[in-house]
């Protein structure tokens, strides 16, 4: 059997060997997307993989191929790239009087969209403003930029309010399981 003629010197030192295939590949690349999950936590494990589809170096193309298949990972640009991508949703909690005589009323806000450390968030793009009458099921009434917004209400009712944030990434607040505020219109 013919030597393999793979070992390599690497300062001075001839312990090292150059092998390829997937078997060597694998460690390499499922430690980049260990690397890259414990960068950015919120990703799921399509997005990692696709990402480091996206991002492998492809000296004779891009797309697959039958020599490299995606291409030769490339950590320092998944990394990157991860950094980048904001998973995580926004939140928000709206406020409102509990009580009130007046036919309008002041809705007020506030959100904010958070990420992983050194992750970049994307920031918050509208408000959505969603009330419930009496106990119905609750209707969207705006989508805004704005933190107030101000509401008409009849006397003798029940309003219950709450926003949902979603950021410019697309991830969007889930609905709370209870209102933010609730109101009752004297009447």
């Amino acid at each position: 059997m013919p030597p393999c003629r793979c070992r390599t010197t690497f300062r001075d030192d001839g312990r090292y060997a150059y092998l390829q295939g997937t078997s060597m590949a694998t460690a390499i690349v499922g430690g980049v997307a260990a690397l890259v999950r414990d960068l950015n936590p919120d990703l799921r494990a399509v997005e990692v993989v696709r990402l480091l589809k996206e991002t492998a170096r492809r000296p004779s193309g891009t797309g697959w191929s039958p020599e490299l298949g995606w291409g030769i990972v490339d950590a320092a640009a998944a990394l990157r790239r991860a950094a980048q991508r904001d998973r995580r949703a926004p939140s928000s909690r709206l406020r409102a009087p509990a009580r009130t005589r007046r036919r309008t009323g002041a809705l007020r806000w506030r959100g904010s969209d958070t990420a992983p450390p050194n992750v970049a968030a994307s920031g918050i793009a509208r408000y959505e403003v969603w009330r419930s009458v009496g106990g119905r099921a609750p209707v969207k009434l705006t989508s805004t930029r704005r933190t107030t917004y101000r509401v008409k209400v009849r006397s003798g009712r029940r309003y219950s309010f709450f926003t949902i944030a979603v950021d410019r990434a697309g991830n969007r607040e889930a609905p709370p399981r209870r209102a933010d505020a609730r109101t009752r219109v004297a009447g």
